[in-house]
């Protein structure tokens, strides 16, 4: 006598924050005849669990992952009885990206238990049930216009507003706004402090994906003055905002030399047009910014608030979409 194990899965949440490990709900049922018992005890079942991805978009489902397709790990549990399982949990989303789990029972490698099933299992590739998504968290990461000045001289801060490509359709909520702050000067070897600033520019409307420019402003002492960008929904609520004393928002002055005349004002260059994915770090040597535990690229023209896991959130609390309603595509898509 033999029985046939079969497994439907559905991932405990569609969304996984980069860093936080992945879970999958397994539904166990047995066809053909029941659980077999032997001396008393159920067969033990392996059953591995595979997870592929990240994926720029929802893979489409086959009944098998195709070619090449990257996989993250896989994990191992053992089948007792009919019932609900949970995956241990041990794989963690290293990146954003769509994730697809496939489970199996590989009957060659059950050993002596192997007789009792009646044929291997392997579900279905690519199924929205058994696919996370793991977007981009909004990150800013800006460049200060002039990251050295002295005294006297114009500081002004640039930031660029764009929708990530890896999560679409989170698009910038009707009314947004950005508000500009910068605080200091502080000496150098202080901690950052945003507490109160001494500028702070009007509403910039956000309406489509580009660069944003603050207004200028100057400083009558030396020392470091830190930005902070933040991004507003029509009501004032806060969706994103930057780091204070982040080095790519940071703007050093310096003591202007005795006899050297301020710096004549110089018109401000056009904004370049908003880059299509993020950019390397590079020859400038900066070092990446780390906002809410996810580290961000530096941009060598400006700084970029990218749209991710936050504003899917809050467009989802404002009714834009119901999770429980919508498949991942429906959901990133809508």
């Amino acid at each position: 006598m033999d029985f046939q194990p079969v497994i439907e899965t559905q991932v405990s949440s569609k969304f996984v924050q980069a860093g936080t490990p992945f879970t999958d709900q397994l539904a166990v049922t047995a066809t053909k005849h029941s659980w077999i018992n032997v001396n008393g005890s159920p067969v033990p079942v392996l059953a591995d669990g595979t997870l592929y991805g990240p994926f720029d978009a929802q893979p489409a489902e086959a009944s098998a992952p195709p070619a090449g397709a990257p996989v993250l790990g896989t994990e191992t549990l053992t089948l007792t009885h009919p019932g609900n399982y949970v995956s241990p949990g041990t794989l963690v989303a290293p990146s954003s990206g769509f994730y697809t789990w496939v489970w199996s029972i590989d009957k060659q490698k059950q050993g002596e238990n192997a007789k009792y099933l009646t044929d291997s299992f392997t579900d279905r590739f690519g199924r929205v049930a058994e696919s996370s998504v793991a977007p981009f968290q909004p990150e800013a990461v800006s460049k200060a216009n002039g990251r050295l000045v002295t005294l006297g001289d114009a500081v002004t801060d640039t930031i660029t507003v764009s929708s990530t490509k890896l999560v679409q359709g989170t698009d910038i909520p009707k009314g947004a706004y950005l508000v500009f702050r910068a605080y200091g000067p502080q000496p150098a070897g202080d901690a950052p402090v945003c507490e109160v600033p001494f500028f702070s520019s009007a509403k910039v409307p956000v309406t489509q994906a580009r660069h944003y420019r603050s207004d200028e402003t100057t400083v009558d002492k030396p020392g470091n003055v830190y930005w902070v960008e933040t991004l507003y929904d029509q009501d004032g609520k806060v969706i994103a905002s930057g780091k204070c004393g982040a080095p790519g928002e940071t703007t050093v002055v310096t003591e202007r030399p005795p006899g050297t005349p301020p710096t004549p004002p110089v018109p401000q260059p056009p904004l370049p047009k908003p880059p299509t994915s993020l950019a390397q770090t590079g020859s400038d040597g900066w070092m990446s910014l780390v906002w809410g535990g996810i580290a961000a690229a530096l941009l060598a023209t400006g700084g970029t608030l990218w749209f991710g896991r936050r504003l899917a959130l809050y467009l989802e609390r404002n009714g834009y979409v119901r999770e429980e309603d919508t498949g991942i595509e429906d959901l990133m898509n809508k």
